[in-house]
């Protein structure tokens, strides 16, 4: 009786060690086809939110810069990679469409300010950092690393 216990106890263990593996299998296949799949299109949002560099700042940005900029990420959102976005970087890309939404109203000939310039700017690299994060781009090549 107790070689029989033991057997099936064996025969459920190894079973749900293999269904596990299987899920695990699965669950890192999905993560680095998501992960493939956002680089391309986290590529074309990168250069999108180029438009107001920190080094070298670009002078005589426009607030018809900024506003193309909005409708164009607009487009990038519903044409490709907004689906992609996780929560995180869903939020960001939210405050910076937020931020250029702000800005619409006034003349599209002015020139921004640098204090526009730097809100906007932190707001991009806010969104490219967080796209980093999701792709993993930016970690430790090892455990040891720092």
């Amino acid at each position: 009786m107790g070689e029989i216990l033991s057997a099936a106890l064996g025969l459920a263990v190894g079973y749900l060690a293999a269904v596990l593996k299987s899920r695990v299998e699965v669950a890192a296949q999905v993560d680095k086809q998501l992960r493939d799949t956002r680089a391309a299109d986290y590529k074309d949002l990168w250069k999108l939110t180029g438009i107001l560099p920190r080094w070298p700042k670009r002078d005589n940005v426009t607030f018809s810069e900024l506003h193309g900029l909005q409708v164009t990420l607009k487009r990038w959102y519903f044409d490709s990679g907004g689906i992609y976005l996780s929560r995180h970087s869903f939020s960001r890309y939210a405050e910076l469409q937020d931020a250029l939404a702000a800005l619409a109203q006034r003349p599209a000939a002015e020139a921004v300010g640098a204090d526009v310039y730097e809100t906007v700017r932190a707001r991009c690299s806010a969104l490219r950092s967080s796209l980093t994060d999701d792709l993993l781009s930016r970690r430790p090549q090892s455990l040891w690393a720092f």
